[in-house]
């Protein structure tokens, strides 16, 4: 619950100072009984691959469908959360490691540094 509030506040964040809409790709692993858990954004299923070939921006935290947007060449952020367990935080820091891509924390969230980050992102 808490990982939630976290990240739909950074969600907002970049929906109101980008002017776009983020759409959720989940993993299919697990249905959510609640369609409203992201705060009404929309939750697409099975549909990974597509979402990330037609996204400006890739945002994740320890997932396979992130390598997609290696593979489409997407401007990947990743994100780490307390309430996450340390396996996920750890493979999370190591894959935005391994890709040279920026990892933030959800609860320090620095907007100004996500769009210095941004800049540089190809």
């Amino acid at each position: 619950k808490v990982f939630l509030i976290n990240i739909c506040s950074v969600f907002e964040k970049i929906e109101k100072k980008f002017g776009c809409k983020i759409v959720i790709a989940c993993s299919g692993k697990y249905k959510y009984e609640d369609d409203q858990i992201y705060d009404g954004r929309k939750m697409y299923y099975g549909k990974t691959h597509q979402l990330i070939k037609n996204a400006e921006l890739v945002i994740g935290h320890n997932s396979t469908g992130l390598y997609q947007g290696v593979i489409d060449r997407k401007k990947i952020i990743t994100f780490t959360d307390p309430t996450l367990s340390d396996y996920k935080n750890f493979h999370t820091i190591e894959f935005s490691k391994m890709l040279n891509v920026k990892s933030f924390n959800t609860v320090n969230f620095s907007f100004s540094l996500f769009i210095f980050i941004l800049q540089f992102l190809t």
